[in-house]
């Protein structure tokens, strides 16, 4: 990181992937969520939360799917803001039957 030489910690790297997320930028989020691990920190369970309300964002279950598996696959269980996530951007995909399934899952 360039400027005032300070490291960005876990949650300022949160708040630019929430951003991005807002702006419904995937690939940003993404892009963001990659340089928290080049910074030498491990993303946690907010971290991959504020990707989870990316996919939802823009309605992609498939890459909620993913960031699920990458958050499990480091041992972070999920909580009830991802499965909320995942709910969310089951219903944004207007798939009823998964948000329902995922409903059952918590």
């Amino acid at each position: 990181m360039t400027g005032a030489k300070l490291m960005p910690d876990l949650a300022s790297f949160g708040s630019v992937i929430k951003a991005s997320a807002r702006a419904e930028d995937m690939y940003r989020a993404r892009s963001w969520l990659y340089r928290v691990e080049q910074a030498g920190l491990s993303p946690d369970a907010r971290s991959y939360s504020a990707m989870l309300s990316a996919c939802a964002k823009v309605a992609d279950i498939e890459a909620a799917d993913e960031i699920v598996s990458q958050m499990t696959s480091r041992g972070i269980e999920e909580g009830v803001v991802s499965y909320t996530a995942m709910i969310n951007a089951c219903a944004a995909a207007g798939d009823m039957r998964q948000a329902e399934k995922r409903l059952e899952a918590m």
